[in-house]
């Protein structure tokens, strides 16, 4: 049985039961709004929680007005240890878990 965070839908699928480009998908994962899972093939996989985490991206933008930078800001708020699996020996070094103020993703990049 598939769990709802294991990435198993490939990002097609995924962008047509959000109304999406698979552009709009991939621009998303460049600017750090989600996280793809890549298989040994390079394709990317995304959970039945990445759904309803991009459904939410959408509604912030289309009936909201946020903007990329607004979104990521918001969730830098949250703790992305919440948003992607990490063990505590991972989270005890992450940069965004000692109190930095973007998503560990976003640190890491910046390194």
């Amino acid at each position: 049985m598939t769990g709802l965070d294991d990435p198993v839908i490939p990002i097609g699928v995924l962008a047509q039961k959000v109304g999406l480009s698979v552009s709009a998908i991939r621009r998303y994962e460049k600017e750090g709004l989600v996280i793809s899972h890549r298989r040994g093939s390079g394709h990317r996989f995304f959970s039945y929680e990445d759904i309803q985490r991009v459904r939410a991206i959408q509604h912030m933008i289309q009936d909201l007005g946020l903007n990329i930078e607004g979104i990521r800001r918001i969730q830098a708020l949250l703790p992305c240890w919440n948003l992607q699996r990490c063990t505590s020996e991972v989270r005890s070094r992450c940069p965004a878990y000692r109190g930095e103020s973007a998503p560990c993703w976003v640190v890491k990049g910046r390194a």
